[in-house]
């Protein structure tokens, strides 16, 4: 066991509170700890003191690309790059998920695998291929995969009913492109997502390019069973960063996305969101803190637990330096839009420390 002690901590994803500590213990947060309670119960537990620190739970990237890694030494390299960016849990999109897997892993990572299949040219043999992969590692319920539907709209009814048959019976997660909905008519498109829910096919799916498709999908969809996909490349217009917005205002299950990004850019749209937040007076901008953490979990975890700070979740979490930022705005008390990665100083995961900068 250890505490670990910054000076704010982000509990619940609802607010930055002073003076709390975690006992970590077995990879979990076995409680969360106030000075007295220290005091009485754990004074002889290991201690570590972070005295200018803000502690958020570390970051996911559900859908982030690695076909530009065309080396084992590139491949780690981007791995290492994103867990200095605060990311402990990934999801890699790749044309050759399989070259991928033979890969030895970041153990310091919790990584996942997204299976792709395209409708244009998805024949029965790789469907069975598929399963074939999923029955050798069934056996290892750390290794997860999800299933990214590419043109939809080609797939043989038979195949893609097949698809959504796998989907639900092992309990997987489908991603679906809105830009292959494009072209359609209005009736068309209505007579499709019908198709799709009575296949099944829409139960706690992920649907991308909502920005670009916001005139004519979301009528048709069920906010309740659908999580938003939005990458940070789609936020590059006031008018599209304040629709993203609108969508977590209206309660829809954002997710923020690398995908084929070259560098992490979650730091940059905090900022742009702090800028415009001032003019927008009833969103509260901390939300954006779940589109990368709590939004994400049921897409790469088998944990009913959320990633958040609290008692019984995993520890894993991010620890930012705050001592210079709080100087040079003259505040006692720090806002999130505050960090970025220069002042990330430690990423823990799973209750250990991966990643520490002194």
């Amino acid at each position: 066991m250890i505490i670990l002690s910054p000076k704010w901590i982000y509990l619940d994803n609802k607010s930055l509170t002073i003076d709390r500590s975690i006992l970590v213990d077995g990879g979990k947060i076995a409680k969360v700890l106030s000075e007295n309670d220290i005091n009485k119960n754990f004074s002889r537990v290991k201690r570590i003191y972070y005295k200018n620190h803000i502690m958020i739970p570390s970051f996911t990237d559900t859908y982030i690309n690695f076909d530009d890694c065309v080396s084992k030494f590139q491949y780690e390299q981007k791995i290492e790059n994103i867990l200095r960016n605060g990311v402990t849990k990934l999801q890699i999109v790749t044309k050759d998920y399989k070259k991928l897997l033979k890969l030895k892993h970041d153990d310091r990572m919790d990584i996942s695998f997204m299976i792709t299949l395209d409708g244009s040219k998805c024949t029965q043999a790789d469907i069975s291929n598929m399963i074939k992969t999923l029955d050798f590692y069934k056996s290892n319920p750390n290794q997860l995969f999800n299933i990214n539907i590419i043109d939809i709209l080609k797939f043989d009814n038979k195949i893609i009913e097949k698809v959504a048959s796998i989907a639900n019976e092992i309990q997987f997660n489908v991603h679906i492109h809105l830009n292959d909905l494009t072209g359609l008519t209005n009736k068309e498109i209505e007579s499709k997502i019908k198709y799709f829910d009575d296949i099944n096919i829409l139960n706690n799916c992920a649907v991308h390019d909502a920005i670009m498709n916001r005139d004519c999908i979301f009528g048709y969809l069920n906010k309740k069973n659908i999580s938003i996909c939005v990458k940070y490349s789609e936020l590059d217009t006031f008018e599209n960063i304040n629709y993203f917005i609108s969508l977590i205002k209206n309660g829809y299950n954002c997710i923020l996305i690398s995908d084929k990004e070259k560098s992490y850019r979650f730091y940059d749209l905090i900022k742009i969101l702090n800028i415009l937040n001032r003019n927008i007076k009833t969103f509260d901008s901390n939300k954006i803190i779940g589109c990368v953490t709590e939004n994400t979990e049921r897409y790469l975890s088998n944990s009913s637990h959320k990633n958040i700070l609290n008692k019984g979740a995993t520890a894993s979490f991010n620890i930012y330096d705050q001592s210079k930022k709080l100087l040079l705005n003259n505040q006692h008390k720090p806002k999130l839009v505050y960090i970025d990665n220069e002042s990330l100083t430690n990423v823990w995961s799973n209750g250990k420390e991966v990643y520490g900068k002194y």
